[in-house]
C-alpha cells in the first residue's frame, strides 16, 4: 500500500507538489515500519512512534504552507481546508498516543488504511476544489 507520486496528484504549484512528494515519503516510511511489524508478527512501538512523529511534524509544516498559499489568494474554501487539515493532524496525534503501548500488527495495518484513505480522498477530492482558484492566480503556478 505504498503511495507513489503521479502527475494526477499535482496541484500545479511546484512548492505544493514537492511538499506532497515529501509527505508521501513520510507516509511510505511509516508503511515500511508497518511491513516490518507484519513480518516480525509484532510491532516495535518505538519504530512506529518515530515514523508517526516525523509524519506529524511534516503534516503540520506542509498543511501550513498550503494554507498560507490559499490565504494569499483569498480562497473561499480556506476554512474547510484548515478544518480538514486539523482533523488529520489530531488523528495522527491520537494514533501516536495509541501506539505508545500497542504491539499489535493489526493496529498498525488499521493506521495505514486510515492514512491511505485520508490522503487519497484529500488530494483527489478536497485539494481539487482549490485548483480553479489557483488558475485565477497564475503567479502561483509553475
Amino acid at each position: 500500500m505504498l503511495l507513489l507520486w503521479t502527475n494526477n496528484l499535482s496541484v500545479g504549484v511546484q512548492e505544493l507538489d514537492e511538499g506532497a512528494k515529501k509527505l508521501l515519503h513520510f507516509i511510505n516510511e511509516l508503511h515500511y515500519a508497518v511491513q516490518d511489524a507484519k513480518a516480525d508478527g509484532a510491532v516495535d512501538p518505538q519504530e512506529i512512534e518515530i515514523a508517526l512523529h516525523r509524519l506529524q511534524n511534516y503534516v503540520t509544516y506542509y498543511c501550513g504552507r498550503e494554507e498560507q498559499l490559499l490565504s494569499g489568494i483569498g480562497y473561499a474554501g480556506l476554512k474547510e481546508q484548515v478544518e480538514e487539515h486539523r482533523r488529520f493532524a489530531a488523528a495522527i496525534a491520537d494514533m501516536t498516543i495509541r501506539f505508545k503501548n500497542s504491539t499489535r500488527a493489526k493496529d498498525a495495518e488499521e493506521l495505514m488504511h486510515f492514512i491511505f484513505d485520508w490522503v487519497t480522498n484529500h488530494v483527489y477530492v478536497t485539494d481539487r476544489r482549490f485548483l480553479e482558484a489557483l488558475r485565477e492566480h497564475p503567479e502561483c503556478l509553475r
